[in-house]
């Protein structure tokens, strides 16, 4: 695994590229890149300021083509950096992960993540590694914040004194049907102070992609948040 930091001033920038193409060329086992590039394949990875020539992105994009890197499914919000060119506000493609053949064929269900712009101008992004599909269940928590909620009585002796056909379910029955049933009041009774979290999350979220709100602005919300 290679942590990549692009440099801001390009030359320097160039000269990182030659150095992963020198690395790749003789690479023979699994490798991924990630990290902040500092750079784009193309235009229609960024949006707002001027546009670039299509000679600019040569080097990035051979680097990556003599490495063999392939970029993985992606989700969330790709444009991960967002900022200010003079009177302009522009969002780029700055933070990605490659992987070669080797690692994509050893982790096929691999994917990344763009997490929430919060702290910083630029997002997280998560690499989950995996070898197949992942179907791993929830654990279950009781949270003693729920007592006194509507409802909630109710679903316990549901699901505690559930039968079926007829017949005394066993005491571990018992148990599976009291989780089940706490499971589904639990996904119809969102706290009201993660809805309220989850609301304010969603409305930053829509003001990051507002362009018409000043960068300034947005950092304020984001640095208190």
């Amino acid at each position: 695994m290679s942590f990549v930091y692009g440099d801001h001033e390009v030359t320097f920038r160039d000269l990182e590229w030659d150095q992963l193409t020198t690395v790749g060329s003789n690479r023979k086992a699994s490798w991924i890149m990630i990290g902040d590039f500092n750079e784009l394949t193309g235009n229609q990875e960024k949006r707002g300021g001027k546009m670039r020539s299509v000679a600019s992105f040569v080097l990035f994009n051979s680097m990556i083509h003599h490495c063999g890197m392939l970029e993985f499914p992606c989700y969330g919000d790709q444009l991960s950096w967002r900022g200010r060119r003079g009177k302009q506000i522009v969002r780029c493609l700055l933070d990605r992960v490659l992987g070669n053949d080797d690692f994509h064929d050893y982790y096929p269900c691999s994917k990344v993540n763009y997490l929430d712009m919060i702290g910083s101008d630029h997002r997280l992004i998560l690499l989950s590694c995996a070898k197949s599909q992942s179907f791993a269940r929830c654990q279950f928590r009781f949270d003693k914040r729920w007592f006194g909620k509507d409802g909630l009585a109710e679903a316990v002796d549901s699901g505690w004194n559930r039968t079926r056909n007829f017949r005394v379910p066993r005491f571990v029955e018992k148990i599976k049907n009291f989780r089940n049933s706490i499971s589904w009041w639990r996904k119809n009774n969102i706290p009201t102070g993660q809805a309220n979290i989850a609301s304010l999350k969603a409305a930053l979220e829509e003001a990051k992609n507002d362009d018409s709100i000043p960068h300034e602005e947005i950092s304020k919300v984001i640095f208190y948040f």
